[in-house]
């Protein structure tokens, strides 16, 4: 199987501000991981349609977001 490609997750571009929003916004609401995760994948597919890396790249995007911001990323959640 082909090698991984290395992604480099743009976090000023649209799609990965509202792809993290609408996961932030779910947990914010009570909604746990899963229900969430699905809330950034339909974000993400907004932009993306037909992604089949929609998945990876959904919890590559949240793994960025809670490394590099993450007291103000788990705030009131």
């Amino acid at each position: 199987h082909a090698p991984r490609r290395m992604t480099t997750i743009d976090t000023s571009s649209a799609v990965f501000k509202d792809t993290i929003m609408a996961y932030r916004s779910a947990r914010q609401a009570g909604e746990m991981d899963h229900p969430a995760f699905m809330a950034a994948m339909q974000a993400y597919e907004g932009h993306q349609p037909g992604d089949s890396e929609a998945g990876r790249m959904v919890g590559l995007m949240i793994h960025v977001a809670t490394e590099r911001a993450t007291e103000w990323f788990w705030k009131n959640i």
